[in-house]
């Protein structure tokens, strides 16, 4: 697991329990005392959070910065370059329209 999957994965989970805390981005600006090119580096995984910036980010959401660390775990356990084990679809007939033979007719107006 490198450095930069793990910074990654610590981004995502900012960005996730923002968005799970209804807050944006852009107000980290004061909670942090950062610029906005700086925190918008930290959330794109570009650069890393540090220890004391993830701390301000938590209880700026009101949780812990463990429960960001989990959340990174669990986007690295579950992250998307995984097969997740779920069958396909089977696919579908040639027209999913088409009715049996016979089962409609046209009637005839006289």
């Amino acid at each position: 697991m490198g450095d930069q999957t793990f910074q990654s994965a610590v981004a995502g989970a900012v960005r996730a329990e923002l968005a799970r805390a209804n807050k944006k981005p852009s107000e980290l600006v004061d909670v942090l005392g950062l610029t906005r090119p700086t925190i918008y580096g930290r959330m794109s995984g570009a650069y890393p959070f540090t220890t004391a910036e993830l701390e301000k980010v938590a209880a700026f959401i009101g949780i812990t910065a463990q429960d960001i660390m989990l959340s990174a775990a669990l986007a690295e356990r579950f992250g998307t370059d995984r097969p997740l084990g779920v069958a396909p679809l089977s696919a579908p007939s040639r027209d999913a329209w088409s009715q049996p033979r016979g089962s409609f007719r046209r009637r005839r107006l006289s």
